[in-house]
């Protein structure tokens, strides 16, 4: 064979390799995997939201619309913003204002609310004042907790922004059933709402009465019986009744899960009990909520577990965790994000640019550099 012919040959197979070598791989974007690391949905969208209610917000082409756990599309990108479902609806936005639907895609309440700027475009009308909350678990990217709420319908009301700048709450009709009023305002939890009067913090019951008088500087909802609340630059916790079970003197803090909660006096975390008793000693340069029996914990650079007696069950060896969800929980060892389980061994190997906690039995993915808003860890 002449020696053009075999260049010429070369050339071909080369190029039938290149093509079918990028027919073959994985688009770049964010998609799902299930436990076992198998891609179920492919990585295709630019960003995505949780699985709740058996589907999830998804971008494509800058529009929003709404996957099932096969990846099929149930509800056609349309929107420019959409949340999470909660309690059967999700918050979409058209050209400007935002609205809810059903899990069918039919608008349940027409688009009519506004939006303050946060930090990503699916926060939809609901307060989020905090940097992030990717710091709150995402243990060392900070040590500051958020004050965010989960998106969605929360005890069949939600808060919602009108034009006035004003804060009030609508029932799943859209009815306002609280009139707009407030600076700002946060979900329902327990049965009572945070609220800020003349930028003082109180709670609300659900016939908008001031149950706790607005006189501190920060709240959070409350979660196990208590809420924190800063008062004075310092952090404490209030029961429903707005006494003060633990008395402001913590630096930061963070809500109670599981029966306890993570303080900081001095730069160093630790945990109390719901009478205020210290039971795992300030020791720890950061901290996430307690979640399925575990707490990740950083020391000198490094994230690790505890368990509720504050024995190191998963000894400091990651860059970063996240807590436990589903029984399975996110770590990063050098620039790759993995998920290991109680025992501390990978139950999916470090492969990940980033990715979310598993809901429903699905978690997002990307293995591709993507822009820092297309997915936000969030609370369970």
């Amino acid at each position: 064979m002449q020696p053009t012919v075999l260049r010429t040959v070369s050339v071909c197979l080369a190029l039938l390799f290149a093509c079918v070598s990028t027919a073959l791989a994985e688009p770049t974007g964010w998609g799902f995997i299930d436990k076992t690391g198998k891609v179920v949905v492919s990585p295709r969208f630019g960003q995505v939201g949780s699985f709740s209610g058996g589907l999830a917000a998804v971008e494509l082409d800058e529009k929003w619309g709404f996957i099932n756990k096969s990846g099929i599309t149930v509800i056609s990108p349309q929107f420019s913003g959409a949340g999470d479902f909660g309690d059967g609806m999700a918050a979409v936005r058209g050209d400007y204002k935002w609205g809810f639907i059903n899990p069918t895609g039919k608008l349940a309440i027409e688009p009519a609310f506004g939006t303050r700027e946060s930090h990503r475009d699916i926060t939809g009308p609901f307060l989020i004042f905090a940097p992030s909350a990717l710091s709150r678990n995402d243990i060392l990217l900070s040590t500051q907790t958020t004050s965010a709420d989960r998106e969605g319908f929360s005890e069949g009301l939600v808060p919602v922004m009108v034009d006035s700048g004003w804060w009030g709450f609508i029932d799943k009709s859209g009815q306002l059933v609280i009139k707009p009023q407030f600076d700002r305002a946060l979900a329902f939890s327990e049965g009572l709402a945070g609220v800020a009067v003349s930028e003082k913090m109180g709670f609300i019951d659900k016939g908008g009465r001031l149950l706790i008088k607005p006189t501190f500087d920060e709240a959070w909802s409350f979660r196990d019986g208590l809420a924190a609340v800063k008062d004075s630059g310092k952090w404490g916790y209030l029961d429903r009744t707005g006494k003060f079970i633990i008395k402001p003197h913590f630096d930061y803090v963070r809500d109670f899960s599981e029966g306890l909660a993570a303080v900081n006096i001095g730069g160093k975390w630790g945990f109390i009990d719901k009478t205020g008793k210290l039971v795992i000693t300030r020791q720890f340069d950061s901290t996430a909520d307690f979640s399925e029996g575990l707490a990740a914990v950083g020391v000198s650079g490094k994230c690790g577990f505890i368990d509720r007696t504050g024995k190191v069950v998963i000894k400091p060896q990651f860059e970063r965790a996240q807590y436990f969800s589903e029984g399975l929980a996110l770590v990063r060892v050098g620039s790759k994000w993995g998920f290991i389980d109680k025992s501390g061994k990978f139950a999916i190997k470090p492969q990940f640019w980033k990715a979310g906690a598993f809901r429903s039995g699905l978690a997002p993915f990307t293995r591709s550099p993507q822009p820092d808003n297309s997915f936000e860890f969030r609370r369970k």
